[in-house]
């Protein structure tokens, strides 16, 4: 498809959430640049691998059709070149702290509108969100996994603690950021507005997900426990 045809989008992130957005403005037509810090994405090195070869096959269906640029160990050295980037770019998508940037030498970035480029659409992807206490705090799939409750439904007494085997939060976070980039987008083709803020967690993201239970579990008519994922699982069926 081309319905992005002349978008350009700029991805520094790494893993599942940031990834997966950009690679599906990719599949609209939009043109990705990836930039990659140090050794590069994480999930590069995550297997399975593809057959006579080092690069990790989910990384491959994360970012195929994306162009990589290395910005090597320190990327404040080329913070006028990242800054040249960002003014002919018309989204930005990160899991990176404003804090982060700001100390690679790209400032403003958390402003309403993004000085050196006003029509710059920028996308915030965090753990917990990009504002209160635990802002800064490390986060993983797991660790939002069970402060969302979801570990809750899974497992067995006396057994180890499960988890969902899909990554659910990073994948619904990386659905909800192309849902925001395109209203953004539309926005702005409507002249409704400049470049926009876009701020989403993965706890959020799994706590809108999760929006069918809450209200099931607060007055039900009736219960008939947890759905089941799949055909034969019993429902504590998870993975360790």
């Amino acid at each position: 498809m081309s319905i992005l045809k002349n978008i350009q989008v700029i991805e520094f992130a790494q893993g599942i959430a940031g990834p997966l957005a950009a690679v599906r403005l990719c599949d609209l037509g939009a043109k990705v640049i990836k930039w990659e810090q140090g050794t590069g994405d994480w999930m590069r090195s995550v297997p399975p691998f593809i057959k006579n070869s080092n690069i990790g096959a989910t990384f491959f269906e994360l970012n195929r059709g994306k162009q990589s640029l290395s910005l090597g160990a320190k990327p404040n050295a080329n913070k006028d070149f990242m800054s040249d980037q960002l003014k002919k770019a018309d989204i930005f998508i990160t899991d990176r702290h404003i804090d982060e940037l700001k100390a690679i030498g790209l400032e403003d970035l958390d402003a309403d509108v993004y000085p050196g480029n006003p029509k710059l659409i920028r996308v915030f992807i965090s753990p917990w969100g990009s504002k209160g206490p635990w802002s800064r705090r490390p986060g993983s799939e797991l660790t939002v996994q069970a402060m969302a409750g979801y570990t809750r439904y899974l497992g067995s007494r006396n057994e180890p603690a499960c988890r969902l085997g899909a990554d659910v939060a990073s994948t619904g976070t990386g659905i909800f950021a192309v849902q925001a980039i395109l209203a953004a987008l539309l926005s702005i083709r409507r002249g409704l507005s400049q470049g926009q803020s876009i701020h989403l967690s993965l706890l959020n993201s799994l706590i809108s997900l999760k929006s069918i239970h809450l209200a099931a579990q607060s007055d039900p008519d009736r219960s008939a426990g947890p759905r089941v994922g799949g055909a034969n699982y019993p429902p504590e069926r998870g993975w360790k």
